[in-house]
This record gives C-alpha cells, structure tokens and sequence, in this order.
C-alpha cells in the first residue's frame, strides 16, 4: 500500500489534467483515505494522499484516473453591479428575490389566497384535536417558488395551555425525497419540514411574537406544496384570535400589468 500514486500526464485521455477537477472528482468519489494534494511536474502527476490506500481505494482512482478529461472547472463569475461593481452580500436572500411581508397566501393572484388568521368565536378550520383541547388547521400556499425567513405570531385573549404549530406539506400525489435520497410518491398530505413545534402562547401579544432565524431555508419551497398551520387551545376558549406573519423571499411581490401566475 501507498500514501501516494503517480500517473504519466501522456497516459491521461486527453494528455492533460487539471487539478481542480481532478481535486473534485477525488473528493466526491468513494475513496476512503482523505486526500492531501496533487503534483504535476515533468509530465508526471502525483497524487498525495492522508494515509495508505487500501487495494479497492486504489482500484477507484485508477478508474478516476482512466476517465479524467483534464478540462478545467467551469469558472464562477461573482454578480456585479449596473456599473460592474462586485457584489459582496452576508444576508441569506437569494439573488433575483425581493423581501416579502404577507398573512396571506397565492390563489388566482399573488396574495389574495387563504388568510393565516384564527378566530374561535366561530367554527371555521376546524379540524382533530387531542382530547380536552380544539384546533384550526389553515393550509395555504404560494404560486411561486418561495424561500422562507422568519414570522411572528400575534394573538389574542389566549388561554394557557394553547400552541401553534407550522409545517411544510407535500400533498397526496406529489413526490418528495426520503433520507435515502430516493423519490417517493405521497399517498396523503404528509409532512416535509416541522418549522414551528409546540409554540406556546398565552393572553395577548398585539407587537407579535417573533421567531427569528439566522437565514433563509437553503432551497425554495416549490409551488406545489403548501403551509400548514395548527392552532390548538383549551376546549373551553370561545373567544380568541390572532394570526401568523411570514417573511419570504420571492421573485416577484406583484403583478404587473400583462402578467399572470
């Protein structure tokens, strides 16, 4: 066994290597040594590796090796400004999104679909609770790929004992991704993502209730999947109310004239 192993650059397919690739393609293979560095010179190319390799770790890179074309990784051009500036951001919203406040989802257009609000003088949204308690599930969506931030949940004349909750939703007959990495195809509207769990409040909070994250979730949530929001109170609450505000990143906040979702 060998910590390194050395390759002529004329034995390559192409008679040439670029390292960078050569770097990625080796670090996102199934070798088990991690790797140190890698060496051209004299039309030779070594690969340096952490430890010793083992026999089927070598039989890895020779076949890395065997299809490596030697072009160079496709360069990333930072964005820049209308005058070429570059742009350097530390805030978690996407390029091409603007910052979008709403109590409100999508329907026909863009936030003028399912209120997120509650109110238990009545018997709207009612849905399942657990036993001496009473819920309201509000379902609602947005007609574009969305990114979620941070909201707040305004509330008032609540009992103890009530909480809310928020998930992401893949409904029945869409596909979602389980741990595995393998597609699977919902039968009924199951939970992706619990972003808000047992959240309890109590009496009133008219500034809000912030709940705050340090970035946007990393992938958009996709058009076709929704919100759910579960409030659950005391069975003996008759009068409380309230609703939830979402911060969301997304690339168009209105409609302009000619438009449609």
């Amino acid at each position: 066994m060998a910590d390194f192993k050395s390759y002529p650059v004329s034995g390559f397919t192409n008679q040439k290597v670029d390292i960078g690739r050569l770097t990625q393609e080796i670090n996102n293979s199934s070798i088990s040594v991690a790797l140190n560095s890698i060496v051209e010179f004299n039309g030779i190319c070594s690969v340096y590796f952490k430890a010793d390799l083992l026999s089927e770790d070598i039989d890895i890179l020779d076949s890395i090796i065997a299809v490596h074309l030697g072009e160079p990784l496709e360069k990333i051009i930072p964005p820049r400004t209308f005058d070429n500036k570059e742009i350097i951001r530390s805030d978690s919203r996407p390029l091409g999104t603007s910052t979008y406040f709403t109590c409100a989802g999508d329907d026909t257009e863009i936030g003028n679909g399912k209120d997120v609000f509650w109110d238990f003088s009545n018997d709207d949204d009612i849905s399942s609770a657990p036993e001496g308690y009473k819920r309201k599930t509000i379902d609602f969506s947005f007609a574009e790929d969305i990114f979620i931030k941070e909201g707040s949940f305004y509330f008032f004349d609540t009992l103890k004992g009530s909480y809310g909750q928020m998930a992401v939703m893949c409904p029945a007959g869409h596909y979602y991704y389980n741990r595995d990495g393998s597609l699977n195809q919902a039968t009924e509207d199951i939970p992706i993502i619990k972003f808000v769990n047992k959240h309890f409040f109590a009496g009133s909070c008219p500034m809000g209730d912030e709940l705050n994250a340090e970035g946007a979730q990393e992938s958009p949530l996709p058009p076709n999947y929704f919100i759910r929001l579960e409030i659950t109170v005391p069975e003996s609450d008759i009068i409380s109310f309230g609703w939830v505000s979402l911060e969301i990143y997304r690339a168009r906040t209105i409609l302009l004239p000619g438009e449609s979702l």
